[in-house]
């Protein structure tokens, strides 16, 4: 076998490029791509990583578990215990002399217990009439239910706002393509007049001006990038897409067709979750009126004791046990107007929950008819628009044949150009609502 010897640096520079290969490749496996075809595939990743989705989740976690803590209030309870005192000055007991045969009429202190006193015991309660606390317990069920309701109103706006960005993306990233087209005949017909205006033919005005609408045709594509950035960070932030992972939408406006009106009746009022949550408010303020009613009332338990005591001096120690056994009757006389001022206070915020469901239900129908109108308009206006975007594409290729054979000027295609292009915007942007009317009617139905 033959070895050929290696020079360090040549080895030192082969390992470099082997760490950095592995490095880049690295690197690339961490870098994910979230592309999304759908808005259907932009909600069903939201619901598993939005922190709308995930707070919401937690808040559900926490009805239970506080539930459970309701719970406990009226099962029994068992504790054990120590304690351990010094008592400098005993504390004494004042009887008649005669019990220790002392004369009558007089009185002698008698010290109760020694210094030093320890016990250690068991006790425990057994709720038997606690109205308050069961009611409690009631309503704590009822908010683990609007925890539910509240996460589906929460994801069903989360929802919403997907769909309004994200035809906001499509309809810009659309324009944008047009806009190109626009950058590129305008260009052209720069290159025309330029050449023209060499030759003699045209004025240095017309060059002039046809600059002018190629800076202005640049301006507007420039704009539509800006709206599209933006309506890709809204997307991105509500989905929360980490940021060393790329985004893109793969389907495009042009391939989308617009929505025809059928089966779009509004859906039953109390089929929105806002709604419903909504109606669980004003059913969990009426619970909470009812505790406050029920909170004067007398509260029964059993409870019973058990412990061993020390009782230790200088000269002696003294162990005995001791237990007791019985029932507590809890019964509120007067606490300042305290169940009073409580009763006041539920009522009122029960009231404040029904004007609440009241709004939400007016709101909600607001919005319903304000999204039928919207996508019956756009409807109304998608043929005309279509047509008007036919008529004036032939009347700007008129206008450019014109002005290449020299029968008009730039006038007359910077009208149509101008008109065509307001023409292309309306059209796109009717497209876009159309599409976003009928998905809001369609989510909440």
């Amino acid at each position: 076998m033959m070895y050929v010897p290696i020079p360090l640096k040549s080895l030192l520079a082969g390992c470099a490029r082997g760490a950095a290969i592995v490095c880049l490749l690295w690197g690339q496996s961490l870098v994910a791509q979230a592309r999304f075809a759908s808005l259907p595939e932009l909600m069903a990743y939201a619901d598993a990583h939005s922190t709308v989705a995930q707070a919401s989740a937690l808040k559900v976690q926490a009805a239970t578990e506080d539930e459970a803590v309701q719970r406990s209030g009226i099962l029994p309870r068992l504790a054990v215990y120590g304690t351990s005192e010094y008592s400098p000055v005993i504390g004494s007991l004042v009887i008649p002399a005669a019990v220790f045969g002392g004369p009558e009429g007089s009185f002698r202190a008698v010290q109760m217990g020694m210094p030093w006193v320890s016990a250690a015991g068991v006790e425990g309660s057994v709720p038997v009439l606690n109205l308050e606390k069961w009611e409690q317990q009631k309503r704590a069920r009822m908010q683990i239910g609007q925890a539910s309701l509240s996460r589906e109103t929460q994801l069903e706006n989360l929802h919403l706002q997907l769909a309004q960005v994200y035809y906001t993306a499509l309809a810009a990233r659309q324009q944008i393509r047009v806009a190109d087209e626009n950058v590129a005949t305008v260009a052209e017909m720069v290159r025309e007049i330029t050449a023209r205006q060499q030759e003699g033919i045209a004025s240095p005005s017309e060059l002039y001006n046809a600059q002018g609408l190629h800076i202005d045709a640049t301006n507007v594509a420039t704009e539509y990038r800006r709206m599209y950035n933006q309506a890709m960070i809204g997307l991105r932030q509500l989905l929360q897409v980490p940021p060393r992972d790329s985004m893109s939408l793969a389907t495009d406006l042009s391939a989308l067709a617009f929505p025809t009106p059928g089966a779009l009746a509004p859906g039953a009022d109390n089929a929105r979750p806002a709604l419903r949550e909504a109606e669980g408010q004003s059913a969990i303020a009426q619970q909470s009126l009812l505790e406050t009613l029920r909170a004067p009332l007398p509260r029964v338990s059993l409870y019973g004791r058990y412990a061993q005591n020390w009782q230790v001096s200088n000269v002696q120690t003294v162990h005995y046990d001791a237990s007791t056994f019985g029932v507590r009757i809890d019964a509120p006389i007067f606490q300042g107007g305290f169940y009073k001022h409580q009763q006041a206070r539920s009522t009122v915020m029960l009231q404040s929950a029904q004007v609440q469901q009241q709004e939400t239900a007016s709101a909600l129908a607001r919005q319903q008819a304000e999204w039928q109108n919207n996508y019956a308009a756009a409807t109304a206006k998608n043929a005309q628009l279509a047509l008007k975007l036919k008529v004036f594409a032939e009347n700007l290729r008129v206008a450019r044949l014109n002005m290449q054979e020299g029968v008009t000027g730039f006038e007359e295609f910077n009208t149509a150009f101008q008109s065509y292009a307001r023409a292309q915007t309306e059209s796109c942007q009717n497209i876009a609502d159309g599409l976003l009317y009928h998905t809001l009617i369609m989510l909440t139905k």
